[in-house]
C-alpha cells in the first residue's frame, strides 16, 4: 500500500515536527496524524480537476499486470493511495518514481519527494487496507458512499 501527496498539501507545522516523530515507537501516531491532514485538503487540491485525477489512474493501469497488478486506488484532492502486488519486475521506488515522474510532465503538480509504504501482512490486513483505501473519501467528507467516488476502485458507474 502507497501513499504519495502533493508537495503543498501538509502544513509546514505538520513538516516540521516530522523528524521527532519518526522514532519507531512513535510512527503509528505521525502516520494517523499525517493521514487525518491530508484528508483535511489542504493546497492547491489540483486532483480535484476530473482531467488530472483520470491522468493519475491512467497512469497506475499502464503497468497493470506487467510490473505490478492494481489491487485497489483512490485519487484524493491533495494525495493518493494506491494498492499493487509486486510481480518482482520492477523495485517499488522505481515504480513510484516512474508514476509522479510522468504525472509530474503532464500536469500542473508538484508531488512530494518521499512516500508513505506499507506491507501487506496477512489477509486481514490486506482486505483493512482495501476498504481504508476506497473508504478515504467517504471518511473525508468527500462522498456518501465510496462506491460514488469516480476516482476510486470502489467507483459503480
Amino acid at each position: 500500500m502507497i501513499t504519495y501527496c502533493l508537495s503543498d498539501s501538509l502544513p509546514k507545522a505538520v513538516i516540521q515536527r516530522k523528524a521527532d516523530e519518526m522514532l519507531p515507537d512513535a510512527e503509528p501516531a505521525y502516520r494517523k496524524r499525517i493521514e487525518s491532514q491530508l484528508d483535511l485538503c489542504n493546497g492547491s487540491c489540483v486532483l480535484r480537476d476530473p482531467l488530472h485525477a483520470r491522468m493519475v489512474i491512467d497512469t497506475w493501469r499502464h503497468f497493470d499486470g506487467d510490473r505490478y497488478h492494481l489491487v485497489a486506488c483512490v485519487v484524493m484532492p491533495n494525495h493518493v493511495h494506491v494498492m499493487i502486488r509486486m510481480n518482482g519486475t520492477a523495485s517499488l521506488p522505481r515504480i513510484v518514481q516512474s508514476w509522479k515522474s510522468y504525472t509530474g510532465r503532464q500536469l500542473p503538480v508538484s508531488w512530494q519527494r518521499e512516500y508513505w509504504d506499507r506491507f501487506i501482512r496477512d489477509e486481514k490486513h490486506y482486505h483493512q487496507a482495501i476498504a481504508y483505501i476506497e473508504q478515504n473519501p467517504v471518511n473525508a467528507g468527500l462522498c456518501q458512499a465510496a462506491e460514488l467516488w469516480c476516482w476510486s476502485s470502489a467507483f459503480k458507474g
